[in-house]
């Protein structure tokens, strides 16, 4: 299931990207919302030789890398001990039986050798596009990792540390036309106002652009997307 929920979030980014700079371009400021920063999948990406991979080291970002965490997650399983409290347990490759073993095998060699040409980091695909047609983006996420593509597709690149801006300054900067475009998660989006007004900002009545907020993935509650 979540597999499939951030499959469909990452087969748009390049649909919203441009839905976004349509917009930006109408003279409009767009909101881009959405409920995976997919961070523990960033931070849980591996080298191509399997080690952990180093800071700046290319690396594979193509979507196969989640279905092979996926693959992993099936030796996993929780054991309720004392009080009914449970603890993770890993099964030990090497005890499966051989036809068990032959299989998650073949799974693994399966994946290993696709390219589904889809991203693992479509917020960094949104921005990148955004950017390069000369706006500018201020994220509310809590992201402390991003990844810089070195190629067009997304599909390799650089994990590097990234600088998080406190949510208030970026709603300012936002609010006071210094950054165009704001992209929040749940965590970014509480508290503070988006909307089209010079209160509380350095701008005249007239300088004050029309909002559009785009929604590129609904969460599951929608009580909490109401909030948001």
């Amino acid at each position: 299931f979540n597999i499939v929920n951030q499959v469909l979030f990452a087969i748009k980014a390049e649909a919203v990207a441009e839905h976004t700079i349509r917009r930006l371009k109408e003279g409009k400021k767009v909101v881009v919302a959405f409920a995976s920063t997919f961070e523990s999948m960033i931070s849980d990406l591996h080298a191509d030789d399997g080690r952990h991979s180093l800071e700046n080291e290319e690396i594979n970002t193509d979507y196969s890398v989640a279905l092979l965490r996926g693959l992993e997650s099936t030796l996993r399983y929780q054991k309720k001990v004392a009080k009914g409290k449970s603890e993770l347990q890993i099964l030990n490759f090497d005890e499966l039986i051989p036809e068990a073993q032959e299989e998650y095998l073949r799974i693994e060699r399966k994946i290993k050798n696709t390219t589904t040409g889809i991203t693992c980091s479509p917020i960094d695909i949104i921005i990148r596009k955004i950017e390069r047609e000369g706006f500018t983006c201020s994220e509310v996420t809590g992201r402390s990792r991003k990844i810089e593509f070195t190629n067009e597709q997304g599909t390799r690149g650089r994990i590097v540390n990234r600088k998080r801006e406190k949510a208030n300054v970026a709603f300012a900067k936002f609010q006071n036309n210094q950054s165009d475009v704001l992209l929040i998660n749940t965590s970014g989006s509480t508290g503070a106002s988006a909307h089209a007004t010079n209160k509380g900002t350095n701008l005249k009545r007239e300088e004050v652009k029309p909002r559009v907020m785009i929604i590129a993935q609904y969460e599951l509650n929608v009580s909490t997307e109401v909030q948001k």
